[in-house]
């Protein structure tokens, strides 16, 4: 069964009668102001991570009783349609597969002008909303930033993002709606004709633009909040100062630690430049085993978070170490092939005394050989590489807004 075959089948009744109650869901949920849930202060604001929003399982659940679908059916019967890799949990979110799908009847639907502008803009903006508020969840799941750090933040960003030139989150929101109701990257998707690719690039698209505007956001705010403990990353390292050298250890830790799960809840762990550079520093690697091994890495952390968490805490602690013995300091983006090639040194030792690389190692060269299948030999080579790329990307997005 494809899709539009699965879709149809519901039987979904797009009438006046729906698309009124649609627009009062979406009114309703704008006007949610709780103690965990302050919509229409953060709709209103230009601040990050101050005003907590939630689209839950009960948002959810309203809204498919407005349509008269059962979700959990339907979820269910997503992963089944042949037309849609289940893995893609983005792209087969049932909220966003179903509010883009209303929108495609009422674009060939009989209703008059004013009631498709209005309409089409009530379903994307459904779909943003629960977008938005799982990708800002992911940032700022406890909504415990500062306004003296949010009002540093807004500061910082005068003029330079979104959130500076349009003034506030629901401008951010109409601005991405537009890009699929207007003329726009998408605004002729989904018009006359239902097609699976238009639907899952509008998702997965806006998905990428979202995520990248919020994780630019997010690293400004990191910096402010790191820089009012005094702590900056450009700062002089003195050799002979031990306890100098002890807490930048800590602070470029932390910082790796707290990129690299960024980058993994995001989705954008992957890294072209850094891939070519291993290619040509590796003789006879292959690209699809390390491209593989990097999207397992990505499935484990969406499994099991907290393995994934303490695998890469220690070896960056173990990294860091060595580097700071060898008098490489941060920020290691100065000699990338320098770093790459100490790492590969560091990594691929047999003398490694260090129980936990050891531990580290003994995991990745594990997976590698049950997740993707390969024998001894090739699972000690893959799970080496991925170690450097590793660091090396999460160095990268370190530095790369210094």
């Amino acid at each position: 069964m494809k899709l539009i075959e699965l879709l149809d089948s519901l039987e979904i009744r797009v009438d006046r009668k729906l698309l009124k109650e649609l627009h009062l869901f979406r009114i309703q949920w704008m006007t949610k102001n709780e103690e965990n849930r302050q919509h229409i202060d953060f709709l209103s604001s230009d601040l990050v991570g101050v005003y907590p929003i939630l689209f839950s399982t009960t948002d959810v659940n309203d809204l498919f009783s407005i349509l008269d679908v059962d979700v959990r059916t339907f979820k269910k019967d997503i992963k089944k349609v042949s037309d849609i890799n289940p893995e893609f949990r983005n792209i087969t979110e049932p909220v966003y597969i179903i509010m883009l799908y209303i929108m495609y009847k009422v674009n060939i639907g009989s209703f008059p002008k004013k009631t498709v502008e209005e309409s089409r803009t009530d379903l994307v903006n459904i779909f943003i909303y629960k977008m938005v508020s799982s990708i800002l969840n992911h940032y700022y799941g406890n909504y415990n930033v500062s306004m003296n750090h949010a009002l540093l933040t807004r500061e910082a960003l005068h003029g330079n993002s979104l959130l500076s030139k349009l003034g506030s989150w629901d401008n951010v929101i109409q601005h991405f709606t537009k890009a699929i109701t207007e003329e726009g990257l998408h605004d002729k998707r989904l018009r006359k004709k239902f097609k699976t690719d238009d639907l899952t690039y509008i998702i997965s698209n806006t998905k990428t633009s979202i995520n990248s505007f919020v994780y630019n956001s997010n690293l400004i705010l990191l910096n402010i909040k790191d820089g009012d403990t005094g702590h900056t990353l450009n700062k002089s390292y003195a050799e002979g100062d031990d306890g100098a050298i002890l807490q930048d250890h800590k602070n470029i830790h932390k910082d790796l630690m707290r990129v690299s799960s960024l980058l993994l809840a995001t989705g954008d762990f992957r890294n072209d430049d850094v891939l070519e550079i291993l290619f040509s520093t590796y003789i006879g690697l292959n690209r699809e085993d390390l491209v593989n091994a990097i999207n397992l890495i990505k499935e484990l952390h969406d499994e099991d978070p907290m393995k994934i968490k303490k695998i890469f805490d220690l070896l960056f602690e173990t990294t860091i170490s060595y580097l700071y013995i060898d008098k490489l300091h941060p920020p290691y983006t100065r000699n990338l092939v320098k770093t790459i090639e100490y790492l590969k040194h560091y990594y691929t030792s047999s003398r490694i005394k260090d129980k936990r690389l050891k531990e580290v190692k003994v995991f990745m060269q594990k997976v590698m050989k049950e997740r993707l299948h390969k024998n001894n030999r090739r699972s000690v080579a893959i799970s080496n590489t991925l170690m450097i790329y590793i660091f090396t990307v999460a160095n990268i997005h370190l530095h790369k807004y210094k």
